[in-house]
């Protein structure tokens, strides 16, 4: 449907496109809200898989951000290796 609406630029084909896009998206979303309190409904009996689920669900941020920093020299740089930010704070 995209290709096609691409082909023509037809407003009509685009307000079928989303009109997809929108079921699609709405299906999508319940199957999830579904599979969700299915979990939340098991979760006495099958820890694991709440637990599971709970993990997939939390976001947690891996690593050290970029670091600003100045050289001896004055010049101002942008540290990115994990292993170079460890070092100007070990000192």
């Amino acid at each position: 449907m995209w290709q096609r609406y691409l082909e023509t630029r037809d407003p009509v084909k685009y307000k079928e496109c989303t009109k997809q896009w929108n079921k699609v998206r709405a299906t999508s979303r319940k199957l999830q809200k579904d599979a969700g309190k299915s979990i939340a409904k098991d979760a006495k009996t099958n820890a694991k898989k709440f637990w599971r689920h709970l993990k997939s669900k939390m976001k947690t941020s891996v690593g050290i951000s970029d670091l600003k920093s100045e050289t001896d020299d004055s010049k101002k740089i942008l540290v990115k290796e994990d292993v170079d930010k460890a070092r100007k704070y070990q000192n």
